[in-house]
């Protein structure tokens, strides 16, 4: 996931692109959580007018920074693929997401924001579901016996779980938690685990 600063200060056409979008995430490092195309354009050192040849909005620029954040949380997530069961897939996974989430803060914020999700065939939206998709595969694999929409369900628990705890622990409200996220991380994908093997055929939690 790009994260450094942009130095240069011109661009090749060819290279203007990927400026914008490494200046965006330079920004949002920064905790600037609503980057404007100027102070993008200003970051990246080109005129103000020049994101408009590759981006028609801020939110477009800030969609292809989340799309970048999403497939870069799908590829760190398919290398938990190779523990030595299902079970210990779907923990690392657990774990593994947790830790991308608070490595990149700033990052994972955008890459949830609502108002960049709202068209049903954005690239957003499928980048993001082929991330959760890997979810959905891990506890496939640990629970063989469950119907798709009970796997839909169990996946949408355990990353709402997670979910909710990676934004407390970005907000600092867990802050002083004893053993830190390790220790929160590993509990959290122990009780998903619990969630999943103990799910009945009918719907997650009964």
């Amino acid at each position: 996931m790009p994260s450094a600063p942009v130095n240069r200060t011109t661009y090749h056409h060819g290279d203007l692109r990927r400026a914008l979008i490494d200046a965006a995430v330079a920004l949002l490092a920064e905790g600037n959580a609503d980057p404007s195309l100027r102070e993008v354009a200003k970051r990246a050192r080109v005129s103000v007018g020049a994101p408009y040849h590759h981006f028609s909005s801020k939110d477009a620029l800030l969609a292809t920074v989340a799309c970048e954040g999403f497939e870069a949380l799908e590829a760190t997530l398919a290398q938990t693929a190779g523990g030595r069961s299902p079970s210990e897939r779907l923990r690392r996974r657990c774990t593994t997401y947790v830790e991308f989430a608070a490595a990149h803060p700033d990052h994972y914020r955008v890459m949830f924001r609502s108002s960049l999700m709202r068209e049903p065939t954005s690239p957003l939206r499928q980048v993001a579901a082929a991330a959760f998709g890997r979810l959905e595969a891990a506890i496939a694999e640990v629970r063989e016996d469950l119907a798709s929409p009970v796997i839909h369900q169990l996946a949408l628990m355990t990353w709402s779980m997670a979910h909710g705890l990676v934004q407390l622990w970005n907000d600092g409200v867990l802050a002083e938690e004893p053993g830190g996220l390790k220790r929160l991380a590993t509990s959290y994908a122990r009780r998903a685990l619990e969630l999943v093997e103990h799910a009945n055929s009918g719907s997650p939690g009964k």
